[in-house]
């Protein structure tokens, strides 16, 4: 979803967001995000503002997704019904 352009506001070691112009993402340890969390500091490990194409991106981005998924599902469906068949 944040790859695609929706606002995410995320918690927890690995996760990811994104809010208005910018995208963030927390330490994937688990131990470095309670240690950070229990001094106060706010545990971000990249935080990066998106740029006037970013729009852009996320259209495309959404698209693949879709197609690949569609893709999937009408290969699965295919296999299905040629494993129905007796030779």
């Amino acid at each position: 979803m944040v790859k695609e352009g929706a606002q995410v506001l995320a918690f927890g070691a690995g996760c990811g967001g994104s809010l208005g112009n910018y995208a963030y993402m927390q330490p994937f340890d688990l131990e470095k995000y309670g240690s950070l969390v229990d001094k106060g500091i706010k545990p971000f490990v990249m935080l990066f503002e998106r740029d006037e194409f970013a729009p852009v991106f996320a259209a495309i981005t959404a698209y693949f997704r879709l197609t690949l998924k569609t893709q999937t599902i009408s290969f699965l469906k295919f296999t299905l019904k040629m494993s129905q068949i007796i030779w």
